[in-house]
């Protein structure tokens, strides 16, 4: 009889691990999942309104003539980045050209090729400066969305923060993304919308800011919470991976005096 007692406590103590053994797993998956989307809702910090998303967009002029945008393979990157971190909680989202709403927004490129960075640029960090080759000013100063945050020089290459801050780069081997965001406290009226601006001095530094924000909105919000934010990550050109030993580069205090 104790053997048919043991044997019975036995198969019942098994049938437990195993049953624990499969569903602890399942477990972490489902508290990883509401983690995950908690923090991504916190770091975006939007509003229960759908996100207008600005698309950076090349002007293109046909051999006929006839004038138009164009979204280049490396910006429906980054936008692939960004509709994958969107669809974890399941935000709606518009695409759109200019609009002065007070939507929530997702921007996606440079002050160069997105006008609505351009216009954020221009009335918020005015002293920001991105030092380029003199030789493509002639190419620079035919962009439509341009203005005075270009400066050309023959030597030293980068991003100007302030007086005491400048982010070098070096042709094909380093570059930064940059990841901005505007909270309602950021703007002059009553303006109740959060906004991010994601872009790099190079197209690959675009996408590899909107990946950043893809796979490490945990660690953006352990180190500003849902504040608002101005950093910089340096990129490595030649493998186009993230300079993790540097990490993150904080100008917040520079751009948000």
């Amino acid at each position: 009889m104790n053997y048919i007692i043991l044997f019975n406590n036995t198969i019942t103590l098994l049938s437990f691990a195993v049953n624990i053994f499969f569903i602890l797993p399942y477990l972490y998956k489902v508290y990883k999942y509401f983690s995950q989307k908690r923090y991504i809702k916190k770091v975006l910090s939007f509003n229960d309104e759908s996100i207008q998303i600005y698309q950076a967009a090349n002007n293109y002029t046909s051999v006929e003539g006839f004038e138009s945008e164009i979204v280049t393979y490396d910006s429906l990157e980054g936008l692939y980045n960004i509709l994958n971190l969107l669809s974890l909680i399941n935000k709606r989202f518009d695409f759109v050209n200019q609009s002065d709403t007070s939507k929530n927004e997702i921007c996606i490129g440079g002050f160069l090729y997105n006008k609505r960075v351009n216009s954020y640029f221009i009335n918020y960090f005015k002293h920001f400066k991105y030092y380029i080759d003199l030789k493509y000013k002639s190419y620079y100063e035919k962009i439509t969305c341009y203005s005075t945050i270009l400066e050309y020089t023959v030597d030293k290459y980068g991003f100007y923060i302030n007086e005491n801050r400048f982010l070098e780069t070096i042709p094909d081997k380093t570059d930064y993304a940059f990841l901005i965001k505007l909270t309602p406290d950021d703007f002059n009226t009553k303006t109740y919308k959060t906004v991010h601006i994601l872009f790099g001095g190079r197209a690959i530094s675009t996408v590899k800011a909107t990946e950043y924000l893809q796979t490490q909105y945990k660690e953006i919000y352990k180190k500003f919470n849902n504040g608002h934010y101005f950093f910089a990550i340096e990129i490595n050109l030649i493998d186009n991976s993230f300079n993790h030993k540097k990490g993150i580069i904080d100008l917040t205090k520079d751009m948000f005096p």
